[in-house]
């Protein structure tokens, strides 16, 4: 029996949706990997779905099952596979003799089981995620992923409950006086020009007068992240996974060092007036560069047109960044084109980028499409009608580490 035949025979059987049962059969050997477990390890972990799911996997030839027994009568222990076989010890059939025997049902996937289910259900992923008509894309992409280097945007901790950079700034909404100064302020927002809506905050707001006083709450929003959140519904072990000896982020959040640290690979955050000598620079990877500081150095974040025009203007800095990356192409994470912010940020990056790039984008139109590009950026096109951004991600990533 296929595993596609076992999806659909299931499916009739308990009306659970195809997904469902995807994600059981995942579940299944993700717990269990190819060790062996046994009756007891299924009623404590295991649902009644994935209980279903055991026989018939076994019925399909994809699970192993031997009987493990004791025989009272001669202390001895042995397995077998069918319990109408004779007992070594005492000679009496096993179903037959039960009250004589401690029979223990063990199971385990074999590596070649385990991996024929993982590539099936990959496949499945990436059928229901990649955009098909991007798939060169998604082949060069794999083809670059030993030296791209992922540059996170906000987006990528919206799942820990942060706000991207628009509703960071209509978190201030409520410290301007006058009705007629939000509606200014909204503007800036609207035209994407995030660092002047800052300086007129800074400039009208009776609560918030200087940088100083800024940076505060800005610190103060970061800090609310949800770092409890399980791992499926975010993708920062999956960024981990990447293995990129470099990150790149205007995050003012520490969420990536904070997953990195889990997996036990942290290096300290860098601000860009760190790079200054390459020496700075760590020699086993997974270096994070903050492009506009981070709440760990208040004096380094950047939150005003001066400082951003400063960053991005300075020879000497941009020369060092170019240093740092090459001839590397970026993976833009959590950012999107449709962001004023972002396309002015990418074109002031622009000199000193000289290869092609990727980005990550949600639903792309084709115009959004052929817009990128012409200016060299290679969009990989993930279909997401579930509302499950982090699995297509995840969906991403693990065909980015096939074979590699």
């Amino acid at each position: 029996m296929s595993l596609e035949i076992l999806i659909d025979t299931v499916k009739n059987e308990t009306e659970e949706s195809e997904e469902k049962i995807q994600s059981s059969i995942l579940n299944l050997i993700e717990k269990f990997g190819t060790n062996h477990f046994n009756d007891d390890d299924i009623q404590v972990n295991v649902s009644n779905l994935e209980i279903l799911l055991c026989e018939k996997l076994h019925e399909a030839g994809l699970l192993n099952i031997v009987f493990q027994y004791h025989c009272h009568e001669n202390a001895g222990d042995e397995e077998t596979k069918n319990l109408s076989d004779k007992c070594s010890y005492c000679m009496k059939i096993l179903h037959d003799g039960a009250r004589d025997h401690e029979i223990n049902r063990v199971y385990n996937f074999s590596r070649g089981h385990y991996d024929k289910i993982v590539s099936y259900i990959s496949m499945k992923d990436e059928q229901k995620y990649f955009m098909p008509e991007l798939q060169r894309n998604f082949e060069n992409l794999k083809k670059d992923i030993d030296t791209i280097i992922p540059f996170l945007g906000a987006g990528v901790s919206i799942p820990l409950g942060l706000p991207n950079w628009e509703n960071l700034l209509k978190n201030f909404y409520e410290y301007f006086p006058k009705e007629h100064l939000k509606e200014v302020y909204r503007d800036f927002i609207d035209e994407g020009d995030f660092f002047g809506a800052l300086d007129y905050l800074m400039d009208k707001s009776q609560y918030i007068s200087n940088e100083d006083q800024l940076k505060e709450e800005i610190i103060r929003i970061m800090a609310t992240a949800n770092y409890n959140l399980e791992d499926e519904k975010h993708n920062f072990f999956d960024f981990v996974e990447l293995k990129s000896d470099y990150y790149i982020t205007t995050n003012y959040d520490l969420a990536m060092e904070r997953y990195l640290t889990l997996a036990g690979d942290y290096n300290s955050p860098i601000c860009m007036d760190e790079i200054g000598s390459l020496r700075n620079m760590s020699t086993t990877g997974n270096s994070i560069i903050h492009l506009h500081g981070h709440i760990n150095r208040k004096s380094a974040m950047i939150v005003t047109n001066r400082d951003y025009n400063k960053l991005y203007t300075k020879k000497g800095t941009m020369m060092q960044l170019s240093a740092i990356l090459g001839t590397r192409p970026l993976l833009f994470l959590g950012f999107s084109f449709k962001d004023k912010f972002f396309v002015k940020m990418y074109e002031k990056l622009i000199s000193i980028l000289k290869t092609d790039h990727y980005i990550v984008l949600f639903n792309p139109e084709l115009s959004e499409i052929k817009e990128l590009n012409m200016k060299n950026v290679k969009v990989i096109g993930l279909n997401v009608t579930d509302g499950n951004h982090a699995k297509a991600i995840k969906t991403l990533i693990n065909f980015l580490n096939q074979n590699n």
